[in-house]
């Protein structure tokens, strides 16, 4: 009886384990896949995918947290089991939300059959990366009722965290363009600081300036290179600088920063021996930030990180004996270490794996930092007040040469400021347009369209909707290369421009080698006619890309309203069906969209 009731209460446990594990693929705008995961360690570091299925492996059940090891030399294989229930092909975006992965390899099998896999890493070329994400983001399909397993196999020399999410496409361009946000802002705020104080430097001639100001753009590097965005917009295609440029940012910040705790709380006066521990710590830091581009990564950051500990603390107690020794400036210094102290402990032990990963953990050293440069120039401009008002009597003259100085500062930050009203003005454009062709993009075309189509069925007018597809695109990326299909894309996108009115008329590029033209005020006729000079300029059109000539052809579909209910989404899918059509009846050609057809 007991041996009936032990195995009746294993197959239950086993069977709520396989439901557990496997995930539905929802409508939801992301899915958490922590607790769905399931991983197994390769000490070896030399199974493939092969081997891993032919071994009879013991996986481990992740839990609800992020995956994290923190510093191992293993390989470490994830396993998830992702099923489509629906009756139509699903498209989603799986995101490793950790920047610093040095291989991430996706292998999707259904039964036994290897489908796709996809090899990624920050030391893999930028450019390789499907999705343009600092992150590691893999485009993942499903036909109806299908089950995929995917195999992850995930190494690094630095800490390995795997935060993994599944996203809905435009939810994800959504959660990317937040994210962007918040790094605009940061680095916003890090400029102004930096070119305020900056300018002081120039103007006082003040080497604390210097060291404070260096300090600051170097731990904003620091971040940026953690965060995967400077590898994104800095250096795409220097790999090797890439996976160092973490541990070199961090020994220049922490240079920087212990010359200007020597400078600020004149430390050489307050303790010989702390200036001793200081000179001591930065040599150190200078010696690590030679080593780094030869060491071994995985030892340097961890020495690094203890470093850092050990200055910020040796830091942080020189401010609380600056502070018993009654001096002013050091209670300022003494709360912006201790801000930047927490975010720096915080991040470190997310790092060993101590803490959880998620987004306070992995930004607590960015914010503190901020915080920090803010305060370190209020502690700066305490500074500078103080020793104004020490030589008030004598130095009448100089105090309304510095005040002169003060309204030409603040000008300056305005003008600055005025810039970057601009820059963010010039990024909102950026937006709306896809960077290859210069069409707008998915984006900036549901806008439009949307507003279109109230204001045609307001007046009871015309609109009408081209959807066009570059014919057999994908034998020319492989016949040609991708700079060939990104020159025949540019070369389609010219055409399209040609085409159409501007501004009423949209041309947008809606992803691949998708197109759509929005036509207000357009009848049938008028968009057939569009249509075909399209097709006939394009079809009759020559495209060279590093000394090869091509030719492409393009299917279009066609889509006019002009009364009943206008249903921006209908005639969408109105146009794509004339599209099909199109290419059914053996592409180049131009289709109108007939019901029932």
């Amino acid at each position: 009886m007991r041996v009936y009731i032990f195995v009746a209460t294993l197959i239950c446990l086993l069977s709520n384990s396989l439901v557990h594990s496997r995930v539905v693929v929802s409508d939801a705008p992301n899915q958490s896949l922590n607790a769905s995961m399931h991983y197994y360690e390769d000490t070896s570091a030399a199974l493939n995918l092969n081997q891993l299925r032919q071994r009879d492996v013991h996986w481990q059940p992740n839990g609800d947290r992020e995956f994290s090891k923190g510093y191992s030399n293993s390989h470490w294989w994830l396993k998830l089991e992702l099923q489509n229930t629906a009756a139509e092909k699903r498209q989603r975006y799986i995101e490793i939300s950790y920047a610093l992965l040095d291989s991430v390899s996706m292998y999707v099998v259904e039964s036994e059959t290897l489908i796709s896999e996809l090899h990624l890493g920050d030391k893999h070329p930028f450019h390789t990366r499907p999705v343009n994400s600092p992150h590691f983001v893999f485009p993942i399909e499903w036909q109806p009722n299908q089950t995929l397993t995917v195999y992850f196999e995930v190494h690094s020399a630095g800490s390995l965290q795997v935060p993994m999410m599944m996203w809905q496409q435009e939810d994800f361009y959504l959660h990317q363009m937040h994210l962007d946000t918040v790094q605009g802002i940061y680095w916003g705020g890090i400029l102004i600081i930096f070119i305020y104080n900056g300018l002081l430097f120039f103007a006082l001639r003040d080497s604390a300036y210097f060291w404070y100001v260096g300090s600051v753009l170097f731990i904003a590097l620091a971040f940026t290179s953690h965060s995967g965005q400077a590898y994104r917009y800095l250096w795409p295609d220097f790999t090797h600088w890439n996976n160092i440029s973490l541990l070199v940012m961090i020994c220049l910040s922490c240079i920087f920063a212990g010359q200007f705790v020597k400078i600020f709380l004149n430390v050489k006066r307050l303790s010989p021996l702390m200036e001793r521990v200081l000179n001591g710590l930065i040599t150190l830091f200078i010696g690590l930030a030679g080593l780094s581009w030869w060491g071994p990564y995985h030892v340097l950051i961890q020495v690094s990180l203890i470093m850092v500990f050990a200055l910020v603390s040796c830091a942080f107690l020189i401010g609380v004996f600056g502070v018993r020794k009654g001096d002013r400036s050091a209670r300022w210094y003494l709360l912006s270490w201790t801000v930047f102290l927490a975010g720096v402990v915080i991040i470190s032990l997310s790092k060993f794996g101590l803490l959880p990963t998620n987004f306070f953990t992995q930004n607590s050293a960015q914010i503190g930092s901020m915080l920090e440069a803010a305060l370190l120039s209020f502690a700066l401009a305490d500074r500078i007040n103080r020793e104004k008002l020490m030589r008030l009597t004598a130095q009448q003259a100089l105090l309304y040469t510095t005040e002169k100085m003060k309204e030409e500062l603040e000008v300056r930050v305005q003008e600055r400021t005025r810039d970057l009203e601009a820059l963010n003005d010039k990024l909102e454009q950026l937006s709306q347009t896809d960077q290859l062709t210069g069409l707008k993009n998915r984006r900036y075309l549901g806008q439009r369209i949307e507003e279109e189509f109230n204001r045609c069925a307001r007046y009871n007018h015309a609109i009408s909707v081209l959807m066009i597809d570059v014919d057999h695109f994908k034998s020319v990326n492989d016949r040609y290369g991708h700079a060939a299909g990104d020159q025949c894309l540019k070369t389609i996108a010219s055409h399209l421009l040609t085409g159409v009115r501007l501004p009423p008329d949209v041309a947008a590029r809606l992803g691949g080698e998708e197109f759509c033209l929005l036509l207000p005020e357009t009848s049938s006729a008028g968009a057939l006619t569009v249509a075909e000079r399209i097709r006939a300029s394009i079809h009759g059109s020559v495209i060279s890309s590093d000394n090869i000539i091509f030719s492409v052809s393009v299917s279009i579909g066609v889509f006019t309203q002009s009364s009943g209910d206008y249903e921006w989404e209908q005639a969408l899918r109105k146009a794509d069906e004339a599209l099909y059509q199109a290419k059914n009846q053996g592409r180049n050609r131009v289709v109108k969209y007939a019901a029932g057809a």
